[in-house]
């Protein structure tokens, strides 16, 4: 997610650390959206998004309905879908990629089967459903001057 961030300085990232499992920091978040005081060019990042709680999830799932556009990372299990609602956004337009697939169903979830010609890519590789391998564009970490 760090990368994805610094690849994309233009961008307004929202990513909260929530010092506490228990705490749902997307209510926050949610109420700053519905009263107007989120910017409108926000991208919301949810890291390990199947381990979110229901009422997390629930708030990241209507920040998405509201329109702000979201990035999340989860494992893939077979009920992914039903467990990261968000997800089926992805997989509606086309916009999933999985990162180091394990296993040919993985894809499963977003319609295809994982296209790699063999299981454990190379790093910097990802995978669309819709358009197969092909390189990530990160470059590595910026050196500091």
């Amino acid at each position: 997610m760090k990368s994805l961030q610094e690849l994309n300085p233009a961008h307004h990232w929202l990513s909260p650390n929530s010092p506490t499992p228990a705490a749902n920091p997307w209510t926050r978040i949610l109420s700053a959206a519905r009263a107007g005081d989120l910017p409108s060019d926000a991208v919301l990042l949810a890291d390990d998004a199947d381990l979110l709680s229901p009422a997390a999830m629930r708030d990241l799932s209507e920040l998405q309905a509201l329109g702000h556009p979201l990035v999340l990372t989860a494992s893939y299990s077979p009920l992914l879908l039903q467990r990261v609602p968000p997800a089926m956004g992805a997989r509606a337009a086309g916009t999933a990629l999985l990162l180091g697939p394990a296993s040919f169903a993985d894809g499963d979830a977003f319609g295809s089967v994982s296209k790699w010609n063999r299981l454990r890519p190379r790093a910097g590789r990802c995978s669309s459903p819709q358009d197969g391998p092909r390189p990530s564009k990160w470059p590595g970490p910026r050196r500091q001057n």
